[in-house]
């Protein structure tokens, strides 16, 4: 196979990765390094997979950054493997990945806080403490990320509808959904879109402009520490991302008391949040003590039926 024909069967893989809507642009460049990396090293095919790890690990990353690009590069090995049978791709777990960290989750009252300490901010008479409330309120009560916040325009925010919904665009992998929200949320929002006058993004700052994500994160930081809200003696810190870890280990929870089978409605919270792929919403499962009780105590109770049965 030529070099020709090599960048060919890159360019038809990052093709095919963007039509089923992933972001392509950091694979497109690490991919290309790689192709890079087999013309100075190893320009006769078969690849191996000893040098894609060897790639792989050629440069320092922080922990979890060369895993990152075996695994960008195994999905191009695994294509190209179509068309060359003897490439080899790597396994899994040649290189390890950093342990994702146990969330941190606000109580009712923590949350009801940073809304108050939000209403606080100066200056008082201005739109910012308003804007702060209604945005953490926002995502407190529906798990939604930062950046859908930020990006939602005036026209997105369908409060004034029998079913009030917020209309998120092309968000992770450029994936688009509705997410529904409770009446009382929305008439918070209609009641921060009177205060806030016309503007064609729905949160925006003093100078009419959209709001940042540094001055947000800076904001909360700021919020968060005036409410006296601090990590736990674990490590766990309270962001503002914890917000949406904290919506979805409570809708878990109110399935496991209503006495729900969460695992048939885990699905549906994963397309209600917006999760690529459903192992981030199972995550929350084996993540958080409460929800790993939970989960235990209902299987104890399933296997006592079968083996009453």
């Amino acid at each position: 196979m030529t070099r020709q024909e090599l960048h060919s069967h890159l360019d038809g893989y990052i093709a095919l990765r963007a039509a089923l809507g992933y972001k392509v642009q950091r694979a497109w460049l690490d991919l290309n390094d790689f192709l890079q990396y087999i013309e100075r090293h190893a320009p006769d095919l078969p690849i191996s997979a000893q040098l894609a790890l060897d790639w792989a690990c050629s440069v320092r990353y922080a922990a979890g950054g060369q895993a990152g690009r075996l695994s960008r590069v195994r999905g191009f090995l695994y294509y190209l493997r179509a068309s060359e049978p003897a490439t080899e791709v790597p396994e899994f777990g040649l290189i390890a990945t950093p342990r994702r960290s146990n969330p941190y989750i606000y109580s009712p009252e923590q949350i009801r806080k940073l809304i108050h300490t939000a209403e606080e901010l100066e200056p008082l008479l201005s739109l910012r403490p308003h804007t702060y409330a209604t945005m953490i309120g926002l995502m407190a009560s529906s798990g939604l990320r930062m950046g859908e916040a930020l990006r939602l325009t005036d026209t997105d925010v369908r409060v004034a509808d029998s079913q009030p919904v917020l209309m998120i665009r092309e968000s992770k992998f450029r994936k688009s959904r509705v997410v529904p929200v409770h009446a009382t949320v929305a008439d918070r929002l209609g009641a921060y879109r009177l205060k806030r006058g016309r503007s064609e993004s729905f949160f925006k700052n003093e100078g009419n402009k959209p709001l940042s994500a540094s001055s947000v994160w800076t904001t909360f930081d700021e919020i968060r520490n005036r409410a006296g809200i601090q990590a736990t003696p674990d490590g766990r810190r309270p962001t503002l991302r914890a917000l949406r870890h904290t919506f979805a280990v409570n809708r878990i929870l109110d399935w496991y008391q209503q006495g729900l089978d969460v695992n048939r409605w885990l699905p549906h919270l994963s397309v209600y949040m917006g999760h690529v792929e459903p192992r981030d919403t199972y995550w929350y499962l084996s993540a958080t003590p409460e929800l790993l009780r939970r989960a235990s105590d209902s299987f104890k109770h399933y296997a006592g039926k079968e083996d009453a049965s």
